[in-house]
């Protein structure tokens, strides 16, 4: 079984060639696919796979050997489109708009006695118009019936708890099972992430953006009208938002990539119906899986130029595309489209695809929303897969950092759905795609009787997590006793029901041999822990988790051999094996700053050091001493301060240094406190 790789390791390579476009979208007029009938000269075929698997990042290939076998994790599909082609087809009159190794196509902007011209060269296979859809803007909502928790969930949701506990989401958190270590790919118009308070705790991995190509998704001036990155913005806050008392999103600490692939309208805000072609869609799809996403959340659907006969799974590029990603190891999950009211009533294209989870909406009273789409498909099969609320959702707003709205549309009851595959996955990493939609599928409220309405039903997070097997939680957690001794607490829920003093504790202590101690019930319910001695700040303890389920038998967590989880003594959190050793040693600039309560001071060690982290005032009196060398292995470090002095008081406002010593050498940030 191959390990899980480090997610912050992954390089956000565009040396693959998923768009031509060197500035600007391409010039107005219909774009039509340019399909080929090969990859050009095959002599040098085995070379050129060799090269693109060196090229692919190393999660990206764990998460294809899930589905392929490890000899065959690159193949045809992975080529490039060949180039001799590419310029047949420009000389002919054509530009290149974007390139899909996957589709081994083109698509570009010509007139149609080019494309007559291109259609009769020896190597094209075909050519088809590139499919348009009107944007699904996000609709405002009333507010839907509150629900209020029934018993403690040790998180303040706000309004988000009404959209989330119709699916159970927070009992999964309650356990700490809050998408830790999975790399989530969102498809959008835009996003606006950094601007919104919801947003601050967010990983962000890479970001793209396919029209203009460049790695700016907001809305610029000069490229964007402004409201662009509105929909991306809200979807993305659905799945991720974090803020409590208002927005929690089900998955917030899922790792992400955001490509940009949807333009609205022009510079000038005309056309807000203008057609958005599928083909930037296919672009970001091809370069989320390549960046090592483990599923992917699609808020757009394409209609035109197809018809409700061609959402036959087979027909439409998007959902060939979205097909093939499933082989390759993604998942996605797609909004089964506004339809319902409207003439078309059907799916829409990618949600047809069998290997692609569609999710309706529904109200917050479990009915159907009227706008959901509906199924089946053109050849009968079943959709959409399962529904999610998507009438009333509660969204971080685009109107300013701390204004949020009631939206409604699939584009919303998608993420959610993601959210909580994001959850399941990370509790069961092996999951492959088909297994992943059947833990969602089978679990959810109608799976006796699936129809075309909802499918199989509402999302159940519990269920789904416990489809596959016993879950532990993302991470544990460690507390020092009064008598200076750790307390490793972590969730362990059982598929049926765990063998009688099988839940064990496996520690190494400075990276010597594991030990095994027993856990014991905690304080609530699933919780358990283990009693470990007293260690001198700054030593590296490792952890492993095991138990005998007796329906599965033993399940082991991380459940990689030779994976562990990290935690250095005097440290406020355990590091997770997903996560790598730094790059490089630095000093973070603090979050939030300036602030008035509490702000985060973060450092990286790419390698074992001594290390001093001191707080002065603008005279240069020190003020607070966070650590006076320690001996410290190489990691990421975090503390908090709240503003306060050596003796607990709460220092004046203004300015103040953070000081970083590493091994003699110093680093420092300034902080702004303000009262």
């Amino acid at each position: 079984m191959r390990r899980l790789p480090h997610i912050l390791t992954l390089l956000v390579g565009l040396g693959i060639a998923f768009t031509a476009l060197a500035e600007g979208p391409a010039p107005g007029g219909p774009r039509s696919w340019v399909f080929f009938t090969d990859k050009g000269d095959g002599v040098l075929r085995k070379a050129a796979l060799e090269a693109v698997q060196r090229e692919l990042p190393e999660r990206t290939l764990w998460r294809r050997a899930k589905v392929l076998p490890e000899d065959r994790l690159v193949d045809e599909t992975d080529l490039p489109v060949a180039e001799k082609y590419v310029e047949a087809v420009e000389q002919l009159g054509a530009r290149v708009v974007v390139r899909s190794r996957w589709l081994n196509a083109v698509s570009v902007v010509a007139d149609s006695d080019a494309l007559r011209k291109i259609a009769r060269l020896p190597f094209v296979r075909r050519v088809q118009p590139v499919a348009a859809a009107a944007p699904h803007l996000p609709e405002p909502a009333s507010p839907p019936p509150l629900r209020k928790p029934t018993r403690e969930t040790g998180f303040s949701y706000g309004p988000s708890f009404t959209q989330l506990a119709l699916m159970r989401v927070p009992e999964l958190h309650q356990w700490g099972i809050t998408g830790a270590g999975v790399i989530v790919g969102m498809l959008d118009a835009g996003y606006d992430w950094r601007s919104h308070e919801a947003f601050q705790h967010v990983k962000v991995l890479g970001e793209h953006d396919f029209i203009w190509n460049d790695d700016v998704t907001r809305d610029q001036e000069g490229q964007d009208y402004p409201g662009q990155d509105d929909h991306g913005t809200m979807t993305f806050s659905t799945i991720a938002g974090y803020m409590p008392g208002q927005l929690i999103g089900p998955a917030f600490d899922a790792s992400f990539y955001l490509a940009k692939t949807e333009r609205v309208t022009d510079l000038e805000g005309h056309d807000f119906e203008k057609p958005i072609e599928e083909d930037y869609w296919v672009a970001g799809l091809e370069w989320l899986e390549h960046n090592g996403v483990d599923l992917v959340s699609s808020s757009l659907g394409y209609l035109d130029w197809y018809t409700p006969q061609d959402m036959d799974g087979n027909t439409a590029v998007v959902t060939i595309a979205a097909d093939l990603a499933a082989k390759k190891g993604v998942l996605v999950i797609n909004s089964a489209g506004n339809e319902g009211n409207h003439a078309w009533q059907k799916i829409i294209a990618p949600a047809d695809g069998d290997s692609v989870v569609a999710v309706g909406a529904i109200n917050a009273d479990g009915s159907i929303a009227s706008f959901s789409s509906l199924g089946p498909t053109a050849d009968g099969r079943i959709k959409p897969d399962v529904v999610a609320m998507g009438n009333g959702v509660y969204v971080a707003s685009p109107a300013g950092y701390s204004e949020y709205a009631y939206v409604r549309g699939t584009s919303f009851s998608c993420p959610l759905a993601a959210g909580v595959a994001a959850l399941v996955l990370s509790v069961h990493p092996w999951l492959t795609p088909m297994q992943l939609r059947d833990a969602l599928r089978e679990t959810a409220d109608r799976a006796a009787s699936p129809d075309t309405v909802y499918g199989w039903g509402l999302v159940d997070a519990v269920k789904a997590a416990l489809y596959d097997g016993p879950i532990f939680s993302n991470l544990p957690r460690v507390v020092q006793r009064e008598d200076g001794g750790l307390d490793v607490l972590i969730y362990a829920i059982p598929k049926t029901e765990f063998v009688s003093g099988s839940l064990t504790l496996h520690y190494s202590v400075a990276g010597g041999d594991f030990q095994d101690v027993s856990m014991a019930p905690g304080d609530t319910a699933h919780q358990i822990v283990a009693h470990l001695p007293q260690f001198s700040p700054g030593t590296l303890l490792k952890f492993r988790f095991s138990a005998v389920d007796s329906a599965t038998g033993l399940v082991e967590h991380p459940y990689a051999p030779g994976d562990a989880f990290r935690y250095v003594v005097g440290q406020p959190g355990v590091t997770g094996p997903w996560e790598a050793p730094p790059e490089q040693t630095l000093l973070h600039h603090p979050y939030p700053n300036p602030f008035r309560n509490v702000t985060r001071i973060a450092f990286d060690l790419q390698d074992a050091a001594t290390v001093t982290l001191e707080l002065y005032n603008v005279r240069g009196r020190l003020v607070r001493t966070l650590l006076s060398g320690a001996s410290l292995p190489a990691g990421r470090y975090g503390f908090d301060w709240p503003a306060e002095d050596g003796q607990g008081r709460r220092v004046a406002s203004g300015v103040y240094i953070v000081r970083l010593v590493v091994n003699g050498v110093q680093h420092t940030e300034k902080l702004l406190v303000l009262h």
